[in-house]
């Protein structure tokens, strides 16, 4: 072999380590990019749906709502409840989404949601867990939603065999009267 040859070969060895090198770090890059893109949801059961809502949305979880029933509201709001001294509307989420009607009383369970537009306690059946699901987890809805619970569904994810939807806070928050119930 000539020197020229072997300098080539010598200089191919190197940049093909050098290669491996960057393309290494490069996935490394990416699986820790993509560990970071998570979000924590928090899941819940409106009769016998999941759902979930991201906890950035949540201010807290009330369990024993009081709720005082107001005349000429609007079907889905429940009524208005005191929380330390400020009052909140209720939303039924069941009848909201158009799967029904949620209990109210002993036991009641809501999530206080907000966004920059609205507070509002959502009542539901049942408080699960949070969960930390990465982004590549989160799937567009599914087609065969009903109408009523399509504007409400922006997402869905898979917890083992459970199908999850999750919900759009904003419209869930949406003031009455700022679009179609």
């Amino acid at each position: 072999m000539s020197d020229g040859s072997a300098s080539r070969s010598r200089l191919g060895r190197e940049a093909e380590a050098i290669l491996r090198h960057r393309a290494a770090a490069l996935a490394r890059r990416v699986e820790s990019d993509t560990a970071l893109q998570r979000s924590a949801l928090l899941v819940f059961r409106v009769g016998v749906h999941w759902y979930a809502v991201s906890v950035e949305a949540i201010r807290e979880i009330l369990q024993d709502v009081a709720v005082s029933e107001i005349p000429c509201a609007p079907g889905f709001v429940r009524g208005v409840a005191s929380v330390r001294g400020e009052i909140l509307s209720v939303t039924d989420a069941a009848t909201l989404m158009g799967i029904g009607r949620g209990p109210v009383g002993d036991g009641s369970v809501a999530i206080v949601l907000e966004n920059d537009q609205c507070t509002t306690a959502v009542l539901v059946s049942e408080v699960g867990g949070i969960i930390d699901v990465p982004a590549s987890g989160v799937e567009p809805s599914l087609p065969h939603l009903q109408e009523s619970q399509a504007g409400y569904v922006s997402a869905t994810v898979f917890l083992g065999d459970k199908l999850i939807s999750v919900v759009n806070v904003d419209r869930i928050l949406q003031p009455v009267g700022a679009g179609a119930q």
